[in-house]
């Protein structure tokens, strides 16, 4: 969660620095950076079945996909977000040198596994967000399968389907109303 995050070294280093960050992401994205890097990490489980790239993501293509889209707005919007998370990677490096020791992809590979992944929720009455191992790995499908929480009384997130399910059928969480872009 964004309290974890905020507990971490990382998170301790950033806010001390007074490093204005313009996305939320980016906390999440400098966290998972950090504790990728440490083979010890209570994390390393989570990490090591998240994707190794994001190939398939905008603003990893190369020139050639980029070519199909010659003439359309997405070549600005692919532009416009990979010059966000690179003025917000220089912004942590300008108040955390040490974090230059990331490349400026792995931040952005970073940033990628965290929108992809990251579920907003309460805990204890509070509103936050968190990467949630085994949730995030569900498909999309609308109307959605499922309903989840965190729940207070469990201390735990969870995950409640709200229809009948089949022996092995897939279990589907709907991502909500996203548009195209």
């Amino acid at each position: 969660t964004k309290e974890v995050v905020m507990d971490s070294v990382i998170g301790r280093e950033l806010a001390r620095s007074g490093a204005r960050l313009q996305n939320a992401h980016s906390w999440h994205a400098a966290f998972l950076l950090y504790e990728k890097a440490n083979p010890r990490s209570f994390f390393r489980p989570y990490l090591d079945v998240l994707p190794v790239h994001y190939r398939h993501m905008p603003v990893f293509f190369d020139q050639k996909e980029l070519d199909y889209l010659r003439g359309s707005f997405t070549l600005r919007m692919i532009a416009d977000r990979k010059k966000h998370i690179r003025s917000e990677y220089d912004r942590i490096c300008a108040k955390v040198p040490a974090f230059s020791s990331f490349h400026p992809d792995e931040f952005m590979w970073a940033r990628l596994a965290v929108i992809t992944r990251i579920f907003g929720f309460e805990v204890n009455g509070k509103r936050t967000d968190g990467l949630v191992p085994l949730a995030d790995m569900l498909n999309h499908k609308r109307p959605n399968q499922t309903e989840w929480t965190f729940a207070d009384d469990v201390q735990g997130f969870t995950i409640h389907s709200n229809m009948s399910l089949g022996k092995g059928a897939q279990v589907y969480d709907s991502y909500g109303r996203k548009c195209n872009s």
